[in-house]
């Protein structure tokens, strides 16, 4: 996962939202409403929530939980059944492919002596609750956030795990070729680095470079092209 910029929606949308919101929190009973008026929810104000989610996205469109498949839902970070008063609030809407959304998050929302239990990209970095470990592809829970939110959002899921592993062996293989390619090809080069499923490995690469933790896991030469083109992490 990787620390997204929430943009601002338009003012049109945004009155759209409230009025639908006012209407649920209006209803005997909110949960049923929220269900049902979200089915349909269409139109252009649905347009500008799904394209404006789409623009806050790392690389082109990922998912914002798994980083790996097309982004195409647009998730209630807090589940309008269990949360109905946020069903229409712009803050709680993230960009999930259809196998986060509907096998891995769903509806559950964990959360223990109030504390909710799963990271919003959108709102925290989640690399104060979880790291990638680019040897192995696998994420790590620094403390209980983080293990929820890789078991909620199935991040250690063998597809994802392969996954980045190979964009791993792919950016090194990249930054090698960099100092060695025209400017058109070192172009490209950049152009692919930035929009390569798994941006998170990008990132990880990016933190493990700038600090002391295991930067032995990155190759010599790697480490030496990243610090003389630091556009390659940025």
């Amino acid at each position: 996962m990787i620390a997204i910029e929430r943009l601002l929606l338009s003012e049109r949308s945004l009155m759209i939202l409230a009025r639908r919101q006012h209407r649920v929190n209006a209803a005997d009973d909110p949960p049923q409403e929220a269900v049902k008026t979200w089915r349909s929810f269409k139109g252009k104000a649905r347009d500008d929530v799904l394209v404006a989610l789409q623009d806050m996205c790392w690389g082109l469109q990922r998912c914002m939980y798994c980083q790996d498949s097309l982004g195409t839902d647009i998730d209630h970070f807090r589940p309008k059944v269990d949360y109905p008063e946020r069903s229409y609030e712009w803050d709680n809407y993230i960009l999930a492919c259809s196998h986060c959304n509907s096998n891995y998050k769903r509806d559950k929302f964990p959360v223990k002596d109030g504390k909710e239990l799963l990271v919003d990209p959108t709102s925290v970095d989640p690399s104060r609750h979880l790291a990638l470990s680019l040897d192995t592809g696998n994420y790590v829970g620094l403390d209980e956030v983080g293990v929820e939110t890789i078991k909620v959002f199935g991040l250690n899921r063998d597809v994802c795990v392969q996954g980045r592993r190979t964009a791993w062996i792919a950016l090194c293989a990249l930054i090698r070729d960099y100092e060695r390619s025209s400017d058109d090809a070192r172009a490209e080069i950049l152009d692919c680095c930035k929009k390569f499923p798994f941006q998170d490995v990008r990132h990880a690469l990016a933190r493990t470079i700038s600090g002391s933790d295991r930067a032995d896991v990155v190759p010599a030469e790697v480490r030496a092209v990243v610090s003389r083109h630091r556009e390659l992490l940025d």
